[in-house]
């Protein structure tokens, strides 16, 4: 007699390993190659000074390595870029969306002028997810963002009453040199969406263009911060309030 496994369509096969695979990744037991992230580095001894001048959160205090997330915004209050950034001590890393990466670096370089900055596109990197940050030990990271969802940030104000579909939620992403070996199971980036769902955590694929900054402002706990500055050209008054958006 055949078994039960055996008898299976390979459609049906396909489904129940995609099953297992995304089980695998939310309990921390698989990787994400995620192709849809990109990096940017600003280095330099005004780079903390420079951001803070010309995205919406407040970067100043910045410890190294811990993972804040920020929008650059058109002078109509129009959400153009989402990103993480992250620094160690001489390096601040970006991680963003890769189909607006180069766009966000040219528009980074275009607002240097006299500060002591230099903006990069890191070569020879892979980004990798995982919902364990345990499993990045020994790929010798570069840069770990640690998504700070659905927290609410520093201040920042959260209206929920109710428990967050995201409480406990934890993703990480790592940047790693191409020819890193990587033992556990690495996953295609789509894995990622299911999980996303899940924890209602929104990205910039949630936004469109004629999306405004203040529309995006919910009744949800929110990780991203607004200071007052829109696309470094029309400041706006300061306001405590987050949005809801990620980078990648």
């Amino acid at each position: 007699m055949s078994s039960a496994r055996a008898e299976q369509s390979g459609q049906e096969r396909a489904a129940g390993d995609f099953l297992r695979l995304q089980r695998d990744l939310a309990q921390g037991h698989a990787l994400v190659r995620d192709e849809y992230s990109s990096l940017i580095t600003v280095s330099g001894p005004d780079r903390l000074t420079w951001l803070n001048s010309l995205i919406t959160q407040d970067v100043l205090g910045l410890a190294p390595h811990q993972t804040v997330e920020s929008l650059l915004l058109s002078p109509h209050g129009r959400i153009e870029h989402a990103f993480f950034l992250s620094d160690d001590g001489l390096t601040t890393w970006i991680l963003t969306a890769a189909k607006h990466a180069e766009g966000l670096a040219a528009w980074f370089r275009s607002m240097v002028f006299r500060m002591d900055v230099s903006i990069d596109r890191p070569q020879n990197v892979d980004i990798v997810a995982t919902t364990s940050k345990e499993l990045l030990s020994g790929l010798g990271a570069l840069m770990v963002f640690s998504d700070p969802w659905p927290r609410v940030g520093t201040g920042s104000v959260g209206y929920a009453e109710d428990l967050h579909p995201g409480n406990g939620w934890e993703l990480h992403w790592a940047a790693i040199q191409k020819e890193t070996r990587v033992s556990s199971e690495v996953l295609p980036a789509e894995y990622l969406e299911a999980l996303l769902i899940a924890a209602a955590r929104p990205t910039v694929k949630d936004v469109d263009e004629v999306t405004l900054l203040m529309s995006s402002i919910g009744s949800a706990q929110r990780s991203t911060s607004i200071k007052g500055v829109i696309g470094a050209r029309r400041p706006s008054p300061k306001c405590t309030t987050s949005v809801i958006l990620r980078g990648v």
